[in-house]
């Protein structure tokens, strides 16, 4: 479990007025990378799938899910990928 500021369906930290929200932002972590291409985060430049740019290209399921599974695992993470919906809706567990 890793503990962050928590964001809301924009991205957007949760302001609870004087604080920010804070919890278990490991589903937000996977959710980033899955998003986010490489350069998009300046402290870690190398870091980020961009799902976006890879859906929109021809691209071979096999690759896609060893793809992402090396990302996730840069970030600490041992992921499990179900991809029996379409690799537009992959299954990540962590």
């Amino acid at each position: 479990m890793r503990e962050d500021f928590l964001l809301d369906d924009n991205f957007d930290i949760i302001d609870l007025g004087e604080e920010w929200a804070e919890g278990d932002s490991t589903e937000l972590d996977v959710e980033l990378i899955f998003l986010t291409d490489k350069g998009d985060n300046r402290e870690f430049p190398f870091s980020g799938f961009g799902a976006e740019r890879r859906l929109k290209a021809r691209i071979d399921e096999q690759k896609f899910v060893r793809e992402l599974t090396i990302e996730l695992e840069n970030d600490s993470f041992s992921p499990s990928i179900d991809i029996s919906n379409g690799i537009s809706q992959p299954i990540i567990e962590v």
